[in-house]
């Protein structure tokens, strides 16, 4: 039993049932009939392995096509929540059936439409099943404190989406601004809360609403409080962006959303929660947010815009997002397309270390959501740089690290040259053991994977047309995400093409690679340490990568083998240095058996060779 599932005990279930579902009579150890949801659910099934509940929604009144199903299916999961809360050996399973359900606001501050809340070994089973969202300000389905829960067969859309799109119809490059029509069934730029101050949109081809191509992406602009007597809203392009405003063109479309703690189905503190089989049309963030959550399973579910609905965004933000936990995720044979962000991120966070004492043995940390144990290994990285400083192990800890509250941490011994204002990773909470196979990520916004755990594999995934690049081992010090360095991972049978379609992410020197391993500093610059270790990457394909194919950085004992490289005529990657592989700060590294193709004139180099090469080697690669 993991340390989230030793938390959550009988009385701790107990609490949260009687929030949720009102009073709940114990006697001698269980509910009460009446209390445990009997006249509601379906035949008790008793077995060697519990006994099971079923709760049909439609026990509770809620019907597909009915103006708001929310309230009747909020009561159902309170009897199924209060069944399992009775005894340990109970399950339940909360049944739709098939057709549309609309869920409305329940007029709570929540952020989610569905909450199930410490509580254990529930399903919500679909069967044609779509919960369509009235609110497009709140997420899906929150799954908090729990364990044991699943998601199966259901479909999550929202009747107005959490982002708006609209034509360009006018372009002022001087005063860096555009003019835009909004497009019918879009919200409007008043809704304040989905369009305050300022955000970033992305450029699409408004005939076939896929991202523009051969020009800057993303634009970070303002949003205007009003539309003009013409009905078109006027957007300010950043400054930092004024140089690529000849990439605006009347007729493009534009389209910009929410990117808010609000996702289609998010978990937090939660164990063994399984998600299969799923549809997800839209979110007002990520479609998956795994937050400081274990072993969580997302498996054979897409995520795209519904066919025929004129959208060009599926979810703001990542299709699967996750941070944190003892036990990585589980990502297998998903679909993730038109995303607003990347396919998938694993890593932890941080905290800041605030002040030192007793030597440097007691570490007084800042809070945030990292949580810290008895055992675990603490990283110390210097904030400027990404220089990691060293590592300890934690003997005590005092405070509650799941309340997010600064913490007072003892350590076996003081970690040299650690300072106030250093950042503070838990590598033994950082997803470790993750499985990313058989997943399709495609015409999406940012990254195909971005990676910072350790003991995991990346294996036969297709990436394509995403407008930042691939497979992105390294830290994201600026965003306070790591920790810094990963250990032991396979990285073989994935195929990836046409990546880095944002021509301005190109001249990135070392992240502009279909493949990349780097360390990077605050600023990402290259870093100076050789912080990866372990790592076999082999039997990839890769088609019209950026600067570099597979680029090896900061690493020890790095392998990639066997990698098959094609480059068209028309790749307009043409920044120096550019190569098939790029090498730099490695220690016994090997580059073994490459196949290549390059149609380009002049062709790339083979390898491209940097600085602080230990002990590499490459072999049978054409060219080298």
């Amino acid at each position: 039993m993991n340390d989230a599932e030793q938390r959550m005990t009988r009385r701790t279930l107990l609490i949260g049932t009687a929030v949720g579902a009102g009073s709940l009579a114990v006697i001698g150890g269980s509910a009460s009939p009446a209390a445990a949801g009997a006249t509601s659910g379906g035949p008790v099934r008793a077995g060697g392995a519990g006994n099971r509940r079923d709760f049909p929604v439609s026990a509770r009144g809620a019907a597909p096509g009915a103006s708001d199903s929310g309230p009747a299916i909020r009561r159902t999961i309170a009897d199924a929540v209060a069944w399992t809360a009775a005894s340990a050996k109970n399950t339940a399973r909360v049944l739709f059936d098939r057709g549309v359900y609309r869920i409305g606001d329940d007029g709570t501050p929540s952020w989610y439409a569905l909450e199930l809340t410490e509580t254990a070994r529930i399903e919500l089973l679909g069967n044609g099943t779509e919960l369509l969202m009235l609110d497009p300000h709140k997420g899906g389905i929150a799954i908090t404190r729990s364990t044991g829960i699943t998601v199966t067969g259901l479909t999550l859309d929202y009747e107005t989406p959490p982002f708006t799109q609209g034509i360009i119809r006018a372009v002022d490059p001087t005063a860096g601004t555009f003019q835009l029509e909004l497009l019918s069934g879009f919200p409007s730029l008043t809704d304040r809360t989905l369009f305050s101050g300022a955000g970033y949109g992305t450029l699409h081809d408004a005939a076939s609403g896929l991202f523009k191509r051969g020009v800057q992406s993303t634009f970070s602009v303002s949003y205007p409080a009003t539309a003009g007597a013409d009905g078109r809203w006027t957007f300010t392009v950043d400054t930092a962006h004024r140089g690529r405003m000849p990439d605006i063109a009347i007729g493009d479309g534009f389209a910009t959303g929410y990117r808010g703690d609000r996702n289609a189905i998010a978990l937090h503190q939660s164990a063994d929660t399984t998600l299969k089989d799923l549809i997800i049309h839209a979110g007002p963030g990520a479609a998956v947010i795994s937050n400081n959550s274990e072993a969580t399973v997302l498996r054979r579910t897409v995520v795209d815009v519904r066919a025929g609905s004129g959208r060009w965004v599926s979810v703001n933000a990542d299709g699967y997002h996750h941070h944190g936990g003892r036990r990585g995720p589980t990502v297998v044979g998903n679909r993730f397309a038109r995303l607003h962000d990347d396919g998938m991120n694993v890593y932890s966070q941080l905290r800041a270390l605030q002040s030192l004492s007793e030597g440097g043995k007691k570490l007084h940390l800042a809070g945030g959501s990292a949580e810290v144990a008895v055992g675990d290994t603490l990283q110390i990285v210097q904030s400027s740089d990404g220089t990691v400083r060293g590592t300890a192990r934690v003997t005590a800890v005092d405070g509650d690290p799941r309340a997010a509250t600064p913490l007072v941490v003892t350590i076996a011994s003081a970690v040299s040259g650690a300072a106030a204002g250093d950042h503070v990773f838990n590598r033994s909470y950082s997803g470790s053991g993750f499985v990313i196979t058989g997943n399709v990520i495609e015409e999406s916004r940012g990254l195909g994977v971005r990676m910072k755990a350790s003991n995991g594999v990346i294996t036969d995934n297709r990436m394509s047309d995403l407008t930042n690049w691939g497979i992105w081992i390294a830290n994201d010090t600026a965003y306070g995400e790591g920790p810094i360095g990963s250990e032991n991972l396979v990285v073989s049978g994935n195929q990836i093409r046409r990546v880095c379609l944002d021509q301005t992410l190109v001249p990135w020197p070392t992240s502009a690679a279909a493949i990349m391993l780097q360390h990077f500093t605050s600023s990402y610059t290259v870093g100076t340490s050789r912080v990866h270790r372990n790592i076999a990457i082999s039997d990839n394909t890769i088609e019209d990568a950026p600067r570099f194919g597979v680029y090896l950085g900061a690493g020890t004992n790095v392998t990639a083998a066997k990698t098959k490289i094609s480059v068209t005529a028309g790749n307009p990657r043409s920044d120096q240095p550019s190569a098939h592989f790029g090498l730099e700060n490695l220690k016994n590294g090997l580059v073994l058996r490459a196949t290549i193709s390059d149609a380009q004139t002049p062709r790339r180099a083979a390898v491209w060779r940097g600085p602080k090469l230990e002990n590499t080697t490459v072999l049978q690669v054409p060219g080298a």
